[in-house]
């Protein structure tokens, strides 16, 4: 009963504002969640990069909602870029929120001039991005967007796709055809606008049919998620499918499941460390502890209480 009312509050934003709103919340930030300042997360991804692992970041940054919003975003973007390269940081992925590059509800014109700007800059000094399609009107109009320039940044631009949405699966033969790099959540950060699973069987479910699409595919999955046994199950689709171990990424939080992370790099499977942080910690929190087996566990009872 408390996990399914905790997995409601997290769907319907309660869970993030009570995170927000109590020195609870801010401990669990410090332990689950990069530095919040930029200059010293990148001083991290420089220790990770030392150590011959894989980086990518994920600036939690909140949707823009204005014009001036959405341009000091794609600074921001340009900036860590620059930065990652400054400090010697080779082959990096970088997650843009499509939602921090929009002015208004419409992902148009200005959002995509956004975008390219960043695609290009990190074509030029050798890094990646991946697209968090979200937005106020749902998934599609990213998951689009992305499609869409795929041919100009074949190397470049990935996408991300929650499995729970509806019509994930549609979405992933889509990308699989193209050969498109999809980053494979279980959730969105935010309540969604699209028709979605809720109950976690259901999500679990439609995260595998996913995988096996995308891994029947040209393309290049990454299996982004906590959940050992779905991180068993893309270790055992890639000997089923008789992949290259590098013609996919597994990605795992900073500080997460040490155990299965070496398990996966002993087996020769690529596995890239995400470090989050930043501004819209909160949602991001209340995502990855309802879909962490163990993540209900931490959240202190008081706490779970200010979500009724």
């Amino acid at each position: 009963m408390l996990r399914s009312l905790v997995r409601m509050a997290a769907r319907n934003g309660r869970l993030a504002t009570a995170l927000d709103n109590t020195p609870a919340g801010r401990v669990l930030a410090s332990r689950h969640l990069g530095p919040a300042d930029e200059v010293r997360v990148i001083e991290v991804a420089r220790g990770l990069a030392d150590t011959e692992r894989l980086v990518a970041l994920e600036p939690l940054r909140h949707p823009a909602g204005t014009v001036l919003r959405a341009q000091a975003s794609e600074a921001a973007y340009l900036r860590l870029l620059d930065r990652l390269t400054a400090a010697g940081i080779e082959g990096a992925e970088v997650s843009v929120r499509l939602a921090a590059l929009v002015a208004d509800a419409d992902p148009g014109p200005v959002a995509r001039s956004h975008l390219v700007t960043v695609c290009r800059a990190a074509e030029q000094q050798g890094h990646r991005i991946s697209l968090d399609p979200e937005g106020a009107r749902g998934a599609g109009a990213g998951l689009a967007l992305a499609q869409d320039l795929h041919a100009e940044f074949r190397g470049t631009l990935g996408v991300q796709l929650p499995a729970h949405l509806h019509r994930a699966e549609t979405d992933a033969q889509l990308l699989a055809e193209k050969g498109m790099r999809v980053r494979l959540v279980r959730l969105s950060v935010r309540p969604v606008a699209d028709a979605a699973h809720v109950e976690p069987a259901a999500v679990d479910r439609s995260f595998v049919r996913c995988l096996r699409i995308l891994m029947e595919g040209a393309g290049t999955p990454v299996i982004a998620t906590h959940d050992p046994r779905l991180l068993a199950i893309g270790a055992d689709l890639v000997r089923r499918q008789h992949r290259e171990a590098t013609a996919q990424e597994f990605l795992l939080d900073h500080r997460m499941h040490p155990v299965d992370r070496r398990r996966l790099i002993a087996a020769g499977l690529l596995v890239r460390t995400n470090l989050p942080y930043g501004e819209d910690w909160s949602c991001y929190l209340a995502r990855r502890l309802t879909e962490d087996p163990g993540g209900l566990s931490e959240l202190p009872r008081g706490l779970v209480h200010r979500t009724d």
